[in-house]
């Protein structure tokens, strides 16, 4: 069965006029709930009350009044109401000065504004339907007492609700301001008891040290006329410790001379330790040791390599190569991967010298290490020199 084109073409149409009236019902569903919610506590305070007051003048008379005049006079009350409370006051009262003379002004504004609103709504109700049960409206003194009587009530009412209602934002703001104050109190002692904590932690490092030297020149002093290669491994671990400790001091570079002999230090206490042979070498050009480095760097290489190295092997010995070519600064390193390596703090000293070069440097250095054939490690870092062979 053929489908006529102008069919398909409605029925698309239909279905996509559908799915748009759906979505917008949903919107405004959606909008109108979440409306309600908002002002739910106004709208059954408003039901209650006009249902009192419903209540009590058919109580008094044995009368209703017109749906539609209900509606057309509570809309008009309900509206003087937010009216008078969210503009009329807080226009009048925001001046001390001005709100004497202002707020009768404004006040004789709203009732002459009421009268008048409520004087064209009868006319229209009694124009185009039955709810008044007349024909002609006039602005009579019964008209206007009663219009007047019942303005000024709607207007004490919204006066009662505004100062209700600047009360409690009152509140609100004053207990803000005290949580905020609790806060800032909270964070001041943290801050005292940090601060302190951190003289302590100051004191302590000065006298730390002292006690470690102390007692390492103690041991030193005790094994030295007995064993050599304890006293020896001593005096290395004091000068490592010497010179790590003393970087704190300079968050800049310092001439590779002093990294370089520490990291030999390094590897003589290692081999101190080891009852096996370590093939490991260290190999500087001549100038290298002129050249400004952040330090530490040299020092946590060839820490990584003793820790997680394989250097039992003379045919697969470790390497570290300092060197400048073309004016490239290099230092590389090269082992073979131990069997079960260690890995704790591996990554976190290699992480910590990319940190610390890309901070320096920025993209003017690179880093890069991995593994390489033969389960070798190798670790690369380079950058340009200035073309004047200054310092960096």
């Amino acid at each position: 069965m053929e489908i006529n084109p102008s069919e398909k073409g409605c029925e698309i149409f239909y279905t996509y006029l559908k799915t748009t009236y759906m979505k917008d019902i949903h919107t405004v569903t959606g909008l109108l709930l979440a409306w309600i919610k908002k002002y739910k506590f106004h709208l059954w305070g408003w039901s209650i009350f006009i249902a009192y007051e419903s209540l009590a003048a058919f109580k008094a008379t044995g009368v209703t009044g017109h749906l539609f005049n209900y509606l057309l006079h509570y809309t008009i009350n309900i509206s003087l109401f937010y009216f008078h409370a969210h503009l009329v006051f807080p226009t009048a009262l925001k001046k001390p000065t001005d709100r004497f003379w202002l707020v009768p002004l404004l006040i004789t504004f709203e009732v002459a504004l009421y009268l008048t609103i409520g004087l064209a709504g009868d006319w229209v109700l009694a124009k185009f339907t039955d709810a008044l049960n007349i024909t002609e409206v006039r602005f009579d003194n019964r008209f206007f007492w009663g219009g007047l009587w019942r303005g000024v009530y709607f207007i004490g009412f919204s006066s009662g609700y505004y100062f209700l209602r600047k009360y409690f934002k009152e509140q609100k703001t004053t207990a803000l301001l005290k949580q905020l104050a609790l806060e800032q109190t909270i964070r001041e002692q943290q801050t005292a008891l940090e601060l302190a904590e951190a003289k302590n932690a100051f004191l302590r490092a000065q006298i730390n040290p002292h006690l470690l030297f102390n007692t390492l020149n103690f041991l030193y002093n005790q094994v030295r006329k007995n064993n050599d290669t304890a006293a020896r491994a001593i005096v290395l671990l004091s000068e490592i410790m010497t010179y790590a400790m003393g970087q704190d001091e300079h968050s800049g570079t310092r001439p590779l001379e002093g990294e370089i002999e520490q990291a030999n230090n390094l590897i003589e206490l290692w081999r101190l330790k080891q009852r096996e042979p370590t093939y490991i070498d260290l190999i500087a050009e001549d100038g290298v040791e002129e050249i400004s480095f952040i330090p530490l760097v040299l020092v946590t290489l060839v820490e990584n390599i003793l820790k997680h190295g394989d250097l039992n092997k003379a045919d697969h010995p470790a390497t570290i190569c300092i060197s400048v070519k073309d004016d490239i600064f290099r230092i590389e390193t090269d082992n073979l991967a131990a069997p079960r390596p260690s890995h704790a703090g591996f990554h976190s000293g290699l992480e910590n010298i990319r940190q610390r070069l890309a901070y320096k440097y920025g993209t003017k250095a690179t880093f890069n290490y991995g593994i390489a054939g033969f389960n070798h490690f190798f670790v690369r870092i380079e950058f340009h020199l200035p073309l004047s062979n200054e310092q960096i």
